[in-house]
């Protein structure tokens, strides 16, 4: 494994939960209703629309009522995801240690306006940067993997080689490793700090002072 000098960091899955998950939390929630597994999936495989932009939140969640059922209105269910997009600060704070030496992308899976809505909680971790922030949806992507590595090497100007991913979908994580990125597959912070501290980029719990 060479040198890490850039980290790109998902943000559903890792930083937020993803919005998916949220969606079916929602619609349960909301309407009472136990959603089966094939429905699950199709929730999720339609996110990816989203993701590329060919769909907006607000048709996303129409489109998740439709197939569900759910009686409910589309913007409670709009409501409910972003009301429930809440920040996990414990990848944040190890990104936060690593990335003082390198430098950090974020990839937004999220609409922009559900983005901004929620952006405050960003706020406190100051190496996330609003201009090296990326949207899925405006990079013009005609499928999301593997057209999103180098769409991102070639928007942030950096070196694929050098470049790390931290992902919480394996599928992505092994298919960023299959087309010349580094990756790590996000479960927790714990695991992802161990991660960092095997390569050498941060101390050994028992060494920080």
């Amino acid at each position: 494994m060479g040198t890490i000098r850039t980290i790109f960091c998902w943000l559903g899955g890792v930083i937020l939960p993803a919005i998916p998950e949220l969606a079916i939390h929602g619609c349960q929630d909301r309407s009472g209703m136990s959603l089966d597994y094939w429905t699950r999936i199709a929730i999720r495989d339609l996110a990816q629309e989203l993701t590329l932009g060919r769909l907006d939140g607000d048709t996303y969640c129409e489109r998740v009522i439709q197939m569900t059922g759910a009686d409910l209105p589309a913007k409670e269910l709009v409501d409910a995801i972003v009301g429930s997009a809440i920040l996990d600060p414990s990848p944040l704070e190890v990104l936060a240690e690593v990335g003082m030496d390198r430098e950090f992308w974020l990839i937004a899976d999220y609409p922009r306006n559900w983005y901004t809505s929620i952006s405050a909680q960003f706020t406190p971790y100051t190496f996330l940067q609003p201009e090296r922030s990326m949207f899925t949806a405006d990079l013009g992507l005609s499928q999301l993997i593997p057209d999103i590595f180098p769409a991102v090497v070639q928007k942030a100007a950096v070196d694929m080689k050098t470049s790390l991913l931290v992902d919480g979908d394996t599928v992505h994580a092994v298919e960023a490793v299959k087309h010349g990125l580094q990756a790590e597959i996000y479960t927790s912070a714990p695991r992802l700090r161990r991660y960092f501290t095997l390569r050498k980029m941060l101390p050994r719990m028992d060494q920080v002072r």
